[in-house]
């Protein structure tokens, strides 16, 4: 495989430095490929709700479900109908085990889901944790977030009615949950050519890093480097909330700037 064809991806997950958080409700997981039988890569991040309990325990749950289901859908169907499978039982395996619990185990969360194969990305979404696809020429956010500021924004007609929104952040209109009987994920795919990235991220990172921002940082930099620096600039920015992201590159490896004095340092490229 020609350096033009490989795929390289870092990770990052950090508390952040809101004191009310005690503990990271985020958990993230790349599988590389999946395993011995299928060669699609998976990358996923799941974000707990804050305002469930259990919701640390909901985000785990569901980043060791997805991959596993996903593995035996994708035996016998397309990758989007994997996604989907995949997620409606992590959905299922989250009610679950709060069914267990004698108060019911309030628990939910957020996925967002990648794979790259062949040179295409298929992304699955429930929640607000998010999807970007960066170019040459710009990003794109792949992904329309299910909360209710999302929804309040998208029919706003004024400046005031936008700002309003914000109030409602972190209420989410779909979720992986014990709320919600059935879940469905948006699915989206699209083509995936040398020389782009892709960027899953939890609110932790969107909220306070800029999209422009998030852009520069994976255009000049390798995966891991590009995921530590956006991790440290949403600490930089308050850290208002736990972040976890993940930047998966198509292709050869920027050289690496040094971030404080810009200099240019060489890149060793691992096969």
């Amino acid at each position: 495989m020609s350096d033009q064809e490989k795929i390289y991806a870092g990770s990052a997950l950090d508390i952040g430095r809101n004191p009310k958080r005690q503990t990271n409700q985020d958990h993230l997981g790349m599988f590389e490929p999946i395993n011995q039988e299928i060669s699609d890569h998976l990358y996923l991040i799941c974000d707990g709700m804050g305002g469930h309990q259990f919701g640390e325990l909901a985000s785990r749950i569901a980043v060791e479900e997805i991959p596993r289901l996903y593995c035996t859908a994708r035996r016998s169907m397309d990758i989007e109908g994997a996604l989907q499978t995949a997620i409606g039982g992590a959905h299922m395996a989250i009610r679950e085990y709060a069914a267990s619990f004698e108060d019911g185990g309030a628990m939910g969360t957020t996925a967002v889901v990648a794979v790259v194969v062949g040179g295409r990305f298929y992304v699955a979404n429930v929640g607000d944790s998010r999807a970007y696809l960066v170019r040459q020429n710009g990003i794109q956010q792949i992904t329309t977030d299910h909360s209710r500021a999302a929804a309040i924004e998208s029919m706003a007609e004024s400046v005031e009615e936008r700002a309003a929104a914000s109030k409602h952040r972190h209420a989410l209109t779909r979720s992986l949950s014990t709320i919600r009987e059935n879940v469905r994920a948006d699915i989206y795919s699209g083509s995936f050519q040398p020389g782009e990235v892709l960027v899953l991220c939890s609110d932790g990172l969107w909220g306070p890093v800029s999209d422009r921002r998030i852009a520069g940082a994976v255009r000049r930099l390798p995966p891991q480097e590009a995921a530590d620096s956006l991790a440290r600039m949403a600490n930089r920015s308050g850290g208002p909330d736990n972040i976890s992201v993940v930047v998966v590159r198509h292709g050869s490896l920027p050289p690496r700037i040094e971030e404080d004095t810009g200099e240019f340092k060489t890149v060793t490229q691992t096969p």
